[in-house]
């Protein structure tokens, strides 16, 4: 990313970084060994950087969220980790957002949302995704984690979409992600982000893991 440093005020108002970057078993990652020590030991923002002192009046105004590296699982069965271990990796690095464990579905088909239809590999992905968010927020308060909560909702379409949705803020969460979209068209982002929306309460925030699609100003935001 940008060094925070050379721009006042800084050119984005939140990063996240990928446990997957910072690395660690099991994953290699991008930092070097006394890069992922220091990460681990300073914290996710006076590692980064960000914002840097003195541009900004409250930090805590630019998150930095936290997720579990899921792409670089996407090929294994299961993910590698709990969610006991990323809740106390988001606790150590200082994160001021944390996403639940899940595993990626790339597959989109409308006709699945007959669930005997549905085909195992993508309702099982599915399914472990939900339960996982389930468990991690359950874990979160025992723990009364910093961090706020974000509970992870992977999907085969806009109905599956919001109906994990609803569940997951009916489980107490404000704060809600979509992921999976990387491979999918603006149109159809648009569609699912719509009927998600549309099936939740207005203050319950929506954020879109590895959109990359052309996009409007406007149209998406993460609050």
């Amino acid at each position: 990313f940008i060094p925070t440093n050379i721009f006042s005020p800084p050119p984005y108002d939140g990063l996240l970084v990928s446990r997957n970057a910072v690395g660690g078993w099991p994953c290699s990652g991008q930092y070097t060994e006394a890069q992922r020590f220091r990460f681990l030991r300073e914290g996710a923002r006076e590692f980064l950087r960000f914002p840097y002192k003195g541009y900004a009046d409250d930090p805590n105004k630019y998150p930095i969220m936290g997720d579990c590296g899921a792409y670089s699982y996407i090929q294994a069965d299961s993910p590698p980790v709990s969610n006991t271990e990323i809740i106390e990796y988001y606790a150590q690095c200082g994160f001021t957002h944390g996403v639940s464990v899940d595993h990626i579905n790339t597959q989109q088909n409308d006709s699945w949302d007959d669930s005997r239809r549905c085909p195992s590999e993508i309702s099982s992905r599915t399914e472990f995704t939900h339960k996982s968010a389930i468990e991690f927020i359950k874990l979160c308060r025992k723990n009364n984690v910093s961090f706020q909560p974000i509970g992870v909702i992977q999907s085969w379409g806009p109905r599956s979409a919001a109906g994990y949705a609803r569940e997951l803020v009916g489980n107490g969460y404000a704060y809600i992600g979509l992921g999976g979209l990387t491979m999918h068209s603006t149109s159809r982002i648009y569609d699912i982000v719509s009927e998600v929306r549309s099936k939740i309460p207005d203050d319950v925030c929506i954020h879109l893991f590895r959109f990359q699609s052309s996009w409007k100003s406007g149209s998406f935001q993460w609050s």
